[in-house]
């Protein structure tokens, strides 16, 4: 969705901050103050968008928790073991997918709590509609086959990020 031609499927990002600015301005009307930010709470395919909107908007996002997001949260890095990481596996073409740069200042400002089942075999990264076989083709041999498997890796790049991040892997 944040490359395609098809209007209506086009940037679900940026359709969520015009519904959230459209609730903001209702609410100021009616006297509510608001707070700039949101919370994001997903899990699974909401665990995915909510996980991408925040390295997209993080200026946006007063905390996040991702659930089982997909099989993989997004790297907040451009390379991983001298392999690059595109969008979404991580952020090496962000400013040609999304027309900006990760703002991994205002990133380490949002805490995230990124959470796992044990045993949770559902991931997104085998199938055509969330990662593209480019994508899977680098990610299941350098990553891991299963999303238990890349947990570790993942927990790593966000804490190297200095992000404020807290994995659990629960049983």
């Amino acid at each position: 969705s944040m490359v395609t031609e098809k209007n209506e499927y086009a940037r679900p990002d940026l359709q969520l901050i015009a519904m959230i600015d459209d609730a903001r301005g209702r609410l100021k009307g009616e006297g509510v103050k608001m707070d700039k930010r949101v919370l994001l709470n997903g899990f699974s395919a909401q665990g995915m968008f909510a996980n991408r909107f925040t390295f997209l908007h993080p200026d946006r996002v007063k905390a996040a928790a991702i659930g089982s997001p997909g099989g993989w949260p997004i790297a907040p890095a451009a390379t991983y073991k001298e392999k690059t990481l595109r969008y979404p596996i991580g952020v090496a073409d962000l400013k040609k997918v999304s027309g900006k740069e990760l703002d991994l200042k205002a990133l380490r400002t949002v805490p995230l709590f990124v959470y796992l089942g044990d045993k949770d075999d559902n991931d997104s990264v085998v199938f055509g509609d969330s990662y593209d076989d480019e994508d899977r083709e680098l990610m299941l041999p350098l990553l891991g086959q299963k999303p238990v498997d890349r947990w570790e890796t993942a927990r790593t790049l966000y804490q190297q990020a200095g992000l404020i991040a807290e994995f659990k892997l629960y049983p």
